[in-house]
């Protein structure tokens, strides 16, 4: 039986930003976090290449949350930091909001409590 990620890199990932995105979500669930990085960056770079702002900041939030799991609190604040640039030109207020929380809380883990704070009010 093949797996969700293989069935997912047989279509063809490189060129599909939105299933190389789900690959990436399937990675890091599986806790394949190598697979689930490149799969998250591969999907960037195809969403900044069509000008979609709504997945380039899905897929820099997805890498900010995954540089959270590694334990990594600065990368995650600039991979978010980005993501809520993204989403504050958008317009998008759901997502801009879902994002700004989570980059708080990766401040607060990389111990930049001023800064933390100044995100959550």
């Amino acid at each position: 039986m093949r797996s969700v990620i293989q069935v997912l890199d047989e279509q063809a990932c490189a060129v599909d930003p939105d299933a190389a995105l789900t690959r990436g979500h399937a990675a890091r669930r599986s806790g394949r976090v190598d697979q689930a990085e490149e799969a998250y960056r591969v999907a960037l770079q195809a969403y900044m290449d069509i000008c979609d702002g709504a997945g380039e900041a899905n897929a820099l939030s997805a890498l900010g949350e995954l540089a959270l799991d590694r334990g990594d609190a600065t990368e995650a604040c600039t991979r978010l930091a980005a993501a809520v640039a993204v989403w504050e030109s958008s317009g998008d207020m759901p997502a801009l909001t879902t994002c700004l929380d989570a980059l708080g809380n990766a401040q607060r883990r990389a111990g930049a409590r001023p800064e933390a704070r100044a995100t959550f009010t």
